[in-house]
């Protein structure tokens, strides 16, 4: 039988393992794609929503209606501030003096011309002899043409006449003839030969059949025109009337430059002139003369938009919630003087006031209201509605048949 050797057997060194080093595992940028996939889908999404789902704009404009009033507002200079309540604003009185001097033209003429003069021959049909003065006789021709004589006159007897039918002149009863001149100079008084003048005289009278005379065979002649301007009383008193006229408005233009902030209106204004002057008297012969003055003028004024503010106020206070004032530009105030006193600085303001009144849109409920309507149903549900005064609708894309049912799509713009 063949034995075996059960010693254990004698294993030799075993060998060191030569390790082998593997190359590092590559690690997975999950995050980084998963984000890339995200922003695909998104964008898919994005243009498919864009090109299928619909979208509306609609532009809404809101009715308005005008709006006036008319109302009265006390201006004072003890109101310490705007009282809307009461429609009273504070004001005051303001002044300042303006000096100027102006050129005027004179108005007034006068005839500086030669007076007529020449001789009359006189008759006396009266049964007296006559003396006749110069200072209390007038020859007159017509026409308001009238002569004195040059000297007194005296020893007129009475005027023959010769033959009992015709009643002829004789000439040698009548005195020489006596000079006369002209009243006032002028071509209208020179007299043709022969003229009849009528004799006027405080103690004989007038009896032009009883006592005339007429003019000499030479005439009366030497009567020439030569006019120029005469300042005459009226001339003044326009002067300084228009000299205060341009000094007010230089007064009120440099106060409204001063005080930018305040309004001054007509009928508020006092002056008083201080002094005044002119260059010449009533008769002087000018063409043109100066008058000068020196004006005070006081003013009450007040601040435009406080009295603005006074009837915005009222107007608002009147207004229904689903209107609103519409912002200044554009509305009209115009304010008058009704009364005013400025010794008590206080005074009553017309004022009459224009704007315009905007309905409000409530733009969630109109885009409640048109969810999934079509463009005629959009018209005629928001046309039908009192806020609503015009509309424009538009539907994307193209095709699109009816606003969208998410609200997000649905654009309101309001005009």
């Amino acid at each position: 039988m063949r034995s075996f050797d059960i010693r254990p057997r004698q294993n030799p060194r075993p060998a060191q393992p030569i390790k082998l080093e593997a190359p590092p595992r590559q690690r997975r940028s999950w995050p980084k794609i998963l984000l890339v996939l995200v922003l695909l889908a998104g964008f898919g999404i994005g243009i498919f929503g864009f090109l299928i789902l619909p979208e509306a704009q609609l532009s809404v404009t809101a009715r308005t209606e005008p709006v006036t009033r008319d109302l009265e507002v006390q201006v004072a200079a003890s109101q310490s501030a705007v009282d809307a309540a009461a429609l009273a604003v504070p004001g005051r009185v303001i002044e300042d003096e303006a000096s100027g001097s102006k050129k005027v033209s004179a108005t007034g003429s006068k005839n500086i011309g030669a007076k007529a003069s020449g001789f009359v021959k006189i008759y006396n049909f009266s049964k007296n002899t006559l003396i006749l003065r110069s200072q209390t006789t007038t020859l007159t021709a017509g026409n308001g043409r009238a002569y004195v004589l040059a000297q007194d006159v005296s020893g007129i007897r009475p005027t023959a006449v010769i033959g009992l039918a015709d009643q002829e002149i004789d000439e040698t009863s009548l005195i020489a003839p006596v000079p006369v001149i002209a009243t006032g100079p002028g071509e209208e008084y020179n007299l043709a030969k022969g003229t009849r003048l009528e004799i006027r005289n405080e103690a004989f009278g007038s009896n032009p059949k009883t006592l005339y005379a007429l003019v000499a065979d030479d005439g009366v002649t030497g009567g020439t025109t030569k006019s120029v301007k005469v300042v005459t009383d009226a001339d003044i008193v326009a002067g300084q009337k228009a000299l205060s006229a341009e000094l007010l408005e230089t007064a009120r233009a440099r106060l409204a430059e001063k005080q930018s902030d305040v309004k001054l209106l007509d009928g508020a204004f006092t002056t008083e002139v201080s002094g005044q002057a002119s260059s010449a008297t009533t008769g002087h012969e000018l063409a043109e003369f100066e008058v000068t003055q020196k004006l005070k003028v006081r003013a009450l004024v007040f601040a435009e938009g406080d009295v603005r503010q006074v009837i915005l106020s009222r107007v608002k206070r009147l207004l229904a919630e689903s209107k609103v004032l519409k912002d200044e530009q554009g509305d009209r105030l115009e304010c008058q003087w009704r009364s005013a006193d400025l010794a008590a600085g206080m005074g009553m303001l017309s004022c009459h006031y224009e704007g315009e009144i905007v309905y409000r849109v409530d733009e969630g409920l109109l885009v409640s209201r048109v969810k999934g309507k079509s463009v005629d149903e959009i018209r005629e549900l928001l046309l039908s509605r009192p806020e609503v005064a015009d509309l424009e609708v538009k539907l994307l894309p193209f095709w699109a048949k009816s606003a969208p049912q998410y609200s997000k799509r649905i654009t309101i713009e309001i005009k």
